[in-house]
């Protein structure tokens, strides 16, 4: 028998786990009078420490490992820079009033991230990405991105790769065209839910269907869908706890190719 041990406070919040490793303590943290978790020790990934702003926002983190991090933000609480070993690790610019045309307002028009940089030129009426162009560090080296922005564009790659967007009313995607020019379709069920996707590639003006007919139950579990092979997939479940019981593949002609059956323990561990 493997007992695992957790202890809370008044509050409701765990302080404290033991696991069937170790007689004390493997996971413990302290928590400030606003909630948040101040301190953890864990003897797999060691100490943790943070330090909160007045509205909550995590201000300093420093761990184990010697890993110093801190985060800076404008007026409006928004995160501008993160600051890792006295390197500028990422910087986030927003849109401001002028950018309207493209309702950038208020969003996210540019992060400048580890692998480069990515410029968020368009975005729809519900907030939806429209079009990005991702810049790829030049080096291969840990970032440390200047204030100016022309001098962060120098550490990129000139030419970007875009990627675009079509979204419905309800802001789900139908067309998403990547930076080598192929476009994927998808279709969406009354529910909102994926019913189809097909691929066009750029050399192409066929579209090739990846997966289509997937049908849902009442739990949003997929319970068919059908690849562009032709082979229909059937999956069950336990109609108690909706665990998957049953996985099955059958091809165009009728023939089974695949079956699998599943039978759990009372925790959800896989037996058969």
């Amino acid at each position: 028998m493997r007992v695992t041990k957790r202890r809370f406070d008044l509050a409701g919040r765990m302080i404290a786990a033991t696991d069937p490793r170790l007689a004390d303590a493997n996971r413990s943290t302290v928590y400030s009078l606003g909630g948040n978790a101040l301190a953890t020790e864990s003897v797999d990934a060691g100490w943790r420490v943070a330090l909160f702003g007045e509205a909550g926002q995590v201000l300093n983190g420093w761990d184990a490992r010697g890993n110093e991090r801190q985060l800076e933000y404008d007026l409006l609480l928004r995160l501008r820079n993160i600051i890792e070993q006295n390197r500028c690790a990422e910087r986030f610019t927003y849109g401001q009033k002028d950018a309207a045309e493209h309702n950038q307002c208020n969003q996210l028009v540019r992060h400048d991230d580890t692998a480069g940089s990515r410029l968020l030129q368009d975005y729809s009426l519900h907030g939806s990405v429209l079009s990005e162009t991702r810049h790829f560090m030049l080096a291969a080296e840990a970032a440390d991105w200047p204030s100016a922005e022309p001098d962060r564009n120098e550490l990129v790659e000139p030419a970007g790769l875009q990627t675009c967007r079509v979204f419905n009313a309800q802001g789900e995607v139908l067309t998403q065209t990547d930076a080598s020019g192929n476009s994927q379709l998808s279709t969406h069920n009354l529910a909102g839910q994926l019913h189809s996707t097909d691929l066009i590639l750029n050399d192409s003006m066929h579209a090739r269907t990846l997966v289509s007919a997937i049908r849902y139950n009442a739990f949003n579990q997929v319970e068919q869908e059908t690849a562009g092979n032709g082979v229909v997939s059937l999956y069950a479940y336990d109609q108690q706890d909706g665990r998957l019981i049953g996985l099955s593949a059958i091809s165009a002609d009728g023939t089974l190719l695949q079956q699998l059956n599943y039978s759990y323990d009372p925790v959800g561990n896989i037996l058969l």
